[in-house]
């Protein structure tokens, strides 16, 4: 599949929702936030969002079904970095390429504007630590008992693409 990319803008917020409560419903293991907590905020806590980040969105036709936000450090030192939050493909899709154009397309904003970008996937996310690994992500430490979910604790590891090497 060639899924249509583009960013995120007001206009989504209620396909942006609904992707962000089926990725948190489906896969609570992979987020900070949970469902519980999504479900509960109206759309203008989506829409300021999609004002305040930079998230891409994967079109099939006009069926919203992949999304990524990157999130650039502002601070006087920390400005080189940034962020990728929130990467999620829906499941019938996964495996098929999508995941990698988001993030392709998200190195491409990325790229004048930081020089690294970071992420944290649990460890025994196999199928998104593939992708990531694909993607040119290289694992620099592991974070234990990263997040707690229903009493398990996850942990993550630490993840960084540097888009100003010599192989970008």
């Amino acid at each position: 599949m060639t899924p249509y990319i583009r960013q995120l803008n007001v206009g989504d917020a209620k396909d942006y929702r609904a992707i962000r409560l089926e990725a948190l419903k489906a896969f609570p293991q992979a987020y900070g936030a949970t469902y519980a907590q999504a479900v509960k905020q109206p759309i203008g806590a989506f829409t300021q969002t999609l004002e305040q980040a930079v998230l891409f969105g994967a079109f099939d036709g006009d069926e919203l079904c992949g999304i990524v936000c990157f999130v650039a450090c502002e601070g006087a030192q920390d400005n080189h970095i940034g962020h990728l939050y929130q990467m999620f493909v829906k499941p019938g899709l996964q495996g098929r390429g999508v995941g990698l154009a988001l993030i392709k397309q998200l190195f491409e904003y990325a790229r004048p504007i930081v020089r690294q970008v970071h992420l944290g996937v649990g460890t025994n996310n196999h199928s998104a630590l593939a992708l990531y690994k694909k993607a040119g992500f290289e694992i620099y430490g592991t974070e234990p008992r990263a997040l707690c979910v229903k009493g398990t604790y996850i942990d993550e590891h630490l993840m960084v693409k540097f888009l100003d090497s010599k192989d970008n």
